[in-house]
């Protein structure tokens, strides 16, 4: 299959980088007081290229080209010089935030918004219109009065219906996104500054995205997961050895659920540990057992495998004379795994 070429058009909201990773905590960049933002691969686009790639046959290639501050406006101004110069076979246009936050008249977005459909459909691509995310009542801590987010909410509200209301009367696909927002308590508490979704809820409205999307493409069985709960189950901002915890895995075994992963000072830093943690509800957690070993220089994340009623765990490990090893441990116990035995590479 040819490869499938997706071009997002829109504002600070489809960007994706310009909200913090995560609302509720502040996750610092390295060696610094700096909180980070969504990175490029954390976004929803790229999270949402991902899926794409996972389901359909043949490669996905997405081109965010959304920019802070675009109103439909500038977007006009922008299609025939750069936006569509790719040739891409589909194009979702994300936008009204901006519009509502610069003071864009319903009536002047509407007609924006029919001339960039008018563009795309002229470039032979296929537009898909995206409704924006609602405002949240954050905005007032992002310095908006009472007053200007109650405004604001309704403009936006309005907006949404005029997008609705063009994709039925051109017959053009809708991705109601502000709906989903509305009805996913999770997603909507993690906008930023009320209106920019942060990390948690781009992952959130990739997956929501990519069900609405595939049917699109041709994929009808994609089973739409709704995000609709995390959990932070651990954290050692005390130890500078133990600040960087990642590449999970997950399993559940004997009424429990058991997540693996390893804890280091930095991404794929040396002097890294096995971690296992258990749960029996996937609400709170608990530390079932470091696996560790003296005398290597590091210990990756386990990978499970259950075999004969018996739970294992996998890890890498690089020995003190530089050679990768892969060592397994036996979980024996509530807590208690076996020592560490050599595995096939």
């Amino acid at each position: 299959m040819a490869q499938i070429k997706i071009t997002i058009l829109g504002d600070s909201v489809a960007k994706g980088t310009e909200a913090k990773l995560d609302l509720f905590y502040n996750c610092f960049q390295y060696k610094s007081k700096v909180v980070n933002l969504v990175r490029p691969t954390q976004t929803w686009s790229s999270i949402l290229e991902r899926i794409l790639s996972d389901w359909i046959e043949g490669e996905v290639k997405i081109t965010n080209a959304g920019e802070r501050e675009n109103t439909t406006l500038k977007v006009v101004n922008q299609l025939k010089n750069k936006l569509l110069s790719s040739s891409p076979d589909y194009v979702l246009v994300l936008l009204g935030s901006e519009d509502i936050l610069q003071g864009v008249k319903p009536q002047t977005f509407r007609e924006n918004l029919k001339r960039i459909v008018k563009e795309i459909i002229n470039q032979n691509s296929t537009p898909i219109l995206i409704t924006p995310p609602p405002l949240s009542e954050r905005m007032t801590s992002a310095g908006y009065t009472f007053y200007e987010m109650r405004k604001y909410q309704a403009n936006l509200s309005t907006l949404a219906n005029l997008i609705r209301s063009l994709a039925k009367e051109k017959s053009l696909p809708l991705i109601d996104l502000n709906r989903y927002f509305l009805n996913n308590h999770l997603a909507y508490d993690h906008l930023y500054k009320g209106y920019l979704p942060d990390g948690v809820a781009q992952s959130g409205m990739a997956s929501f995205i990519a069900g609405e999307l595939l049917p699109i493409l041709g994929v009808k069985n994609f089973p739409n997961p709704n995000l609709c709960d995390y959990r932070k189950i651990y954290s050692n901002n005390s130890d500078p050895n133990r600040k960087h915890n990642a590449f999970t895995s997950l399993t559940f075994f004997e009424g429990q659920f058991y997540v693996g992963f390893d804890s280091g000072f930095g991404h794929a830093s040396p002097g890294r540990i096995g971690m296992v943690f258990k749960s029996s509800d996937g609400i709170s957690w608990e530390k079932e057992v470091v696996l560790d070993l003296p005398n290597v220089k590091d210990v990756t994340r386990p990978e499970f495998l259950q075999i004969g009623g018996d739970l294992f765990g996998y890890s890498g490990i690089l020995g003190i004379h530089g050679r990768y090893m892969i060592y397994g441990f036996k979980r024996l116990s509530s807590g208690q795994w076996s020592k560490p035995f050599k595995c096939a590479p």
